[in-house]
């Protein structure tokens, strides 16, 4: 049976926590990582209801789109802790890198509305990118190029194994306690080897030079690490589609609440005729106001939530705006997918569950 560490350790592989933003909180919220998970309840927020579902199913793990736990905490007397700890029950949330994955909350919005096609809408994460170079003997590149794609770099986007090579030489004398793989104590050597460079994202780099120590021939492998400029192309907060066929305005709205299952969808036409063809779409589950200026001239119209008032007024885009839970709530449908191979037993809370679904305007 899986414990709670299998768990964390292949939503990693989905979504990294290195990659989650400096401000957020991801992973292991609660519980001990040796707990035996049978069964999981999916869920965007551990509130009290969820916690109570979890209870009454039977649950051993709960995973949260949202941090269970976001702000230090100075003490332990919260009825939700207890009530968790008391059953036994962990808590693994995954925020704002589960937002940034192909599986994630944004690629699992754009397959709920049909887009295809995906392409990024804003390269960013919480990691950086990173170039290293080195020389190594011909003979010994295939090898390394393996160790080094199996240890997760050299991956653009969604392409993998993607490196540079360039034949050269390389000048070095062995000193006095030296082992050298090739030349002699004393004797300045010359020897033709291959320039080899990849890309890692940050959060990779001590397990890549881990791999090149113990594979490089050479008994000191010298190379170099260059911080580069452009985001990390592998993760986006957004992603713009394609939809099927070209279809109006107002009709796409309506797809979009019946789609999302939305008490209600806004629509902002931005000035323009509500049956205006569109047939590129931006979407950015939760809040996405941060991606509006990424869509504009991009795509006919994006899909978020949160908009606020002036925000809504300024858009030269048109815009939905379908909620927030309604809008990042197909991702756990994607997860169940994703962690079904384990066989475990799932539960969800479901929106009409949701309390703050529940609101109502009086």
């Amino acid at each position: 049976m899986p414990t709670i560490k299998d768990i964390l350790n292949k939503m990693n592989v989905l979504a990294p926590t290195q990659i989650a933003y400096s401000w957020d909180n991801v992973g292991l919220m609660l519980g001990d990582p040796n707990w035996e998970v049978k069964k999981i309840l999916l869920t965007l927020d551990v509130t009290p209801n969820a916690i109570k579902k979890a209870i009454d199913a039977g649950v051993d793990l709960i995973i949260a789109h949202h941090p269970f736990i976001f702000r230090p905490i100075k003490s332990v007397t919260d009825p939700k802790f207890i009530s968790l700890i008391e059953n036994r029950i962990g808590v693994i949330s995954f925020h704002t890198n589960l937002d940034l994955v192909v599986g994630g909350v944004n690629t699992s919005l754009a397959k709920a509305l049909g887009l295809t096609d995906w392409q990024p809408l804003a390269t960013e994460s919480g990691t950086e990118w990173l170039k290293f170079e080195m020389s190594i003997p011909e003979i010994h590149l295939d090898l390394m190029k393996e160790a080094i794609n199996n240890a997760g770099g050299g991956r653009i986007g969604d392409y993998d194994n993607c490196s540079t090579t360039w034949d050269a030489n390389v000048h070095f004398r062995p000193l006095k306690g030296s082992n050298p793989y090739s030349g002699t104590q004393g004797v300045i050597s010359n020897n033709k080897v291959v320039k080899f460079t990849f890309m890692i994202e940050a959060f990779r780099r001590f397990s890549i030079e881990s791999v090149i120590k113990s594979v490089h021939p050479y008994e000191q492998p010298g190379y170099t690490i260059t911080k580069v400029e452009n985001p990390v192309p592998t993760y986006s907060l957004g992603v713009i589609g394609k939809l099927e066929k070209p279809i109006p305005m107002n009709a796409f709205a309506k797809f979009v609440k019946a789609e999302l299952s939305a008490p209600s969808v806004k629509l902002w036409p931005a000035g323009k005729d509500a049956d205006t063809l569109i047939s590129t779409v931006a979407v950015c589950g939760g809040s996405g106001t941060s991606v509006l200026g990424k869509a504009i001239g991009r795509a006919d119209l994006l899909v978020t939530a949160d908009l606020t008032y002036h925000t809504i007024l300024d858009s030269p885009l048109p815009l939905i705006d379908a909620g927030h839970l309604y809008t990042e709530y197909p991702v756990l449908k994607s997860l169940e997918n994703y962690l079904a191979e384990d066989t475990l037993e799932f539960s969800y809370l479901s929106l009409t569950e949701h309390e703050y679904s529940e609101l109502r305007d009086i």
